[in-house]
């Protein structure tokens, strides 16, 4: 009986040492996955913020550069922004943007086939219009049969009542 209990006691510590190790490795894990979370979401924010102010620099090179201000920029203009100010690019590059002037220039000329913008933003919103007149109705709708419903009802119990 003695060597049995022995083994018992063995064994018992054995597998106490594995739960402690597991329960250790476990909060050790959890660290480090929240400790890697706020360091990613630290990075987002940051290339957020970088992009917030580059666009803003951006915006503001632009509107410099343009000499009608119209607020639209010619091909030409686009073109000598892009080659008087490098920093653009180096920029956009930082954002994992990489191009060269001649793929922005080809961009560029790409939008003039692009459907009449301001055409399709008013059909949206006729779209989002109709949509809403067509929930207004249906609440009517419904807010009619609800009340003819209790017309009904009422029809009902004085005819019963008769």
């Amino acid at each position: 009986p003695g060597t049995a209990v022995a083994a018992f006691i063995v064994l018992y510590i054995m597998l106490c040492f594995f739960a402690m190790l597991s329960l250790l490795t476990g909060m050790v894990n959890s660290s480090f996955m929240a400790s890697q979370k706020g360091e990613e979401q630290r990075k987002l924010n940051e290339i957020e913020d970088h992009r917030a102010h580059f666009a803003d620099a951006l915006t503001s090179v632009f509107s410099s550069s343009e000499q009608c201000k119209s607020g639209y920029l010619s091909r030409a203009e686009f073109k000598a922004v892009l080659e008087t100010h490098p920093a653009v690019l180096q920029q956009m590059k930082r954002l994992d943007v990489d191009t060269t002037v001649d793929e922005l220039m080809h961009l560029f000329d790409g939008l003039g086939k692009i459907p009449d913008v301001q055409e399709m933003l008013r059909s949206i919103e006729v779209a989002g219009h109709v949509g809403a007149l067509r929930q207004d109705l249906t609440d009517q709708h419904q807010e009619a049969l609800a009340k003819s419903a209790g017309q009904t009802s009422d029809l009902r119990m004085e005819l019963a009542a008769a």
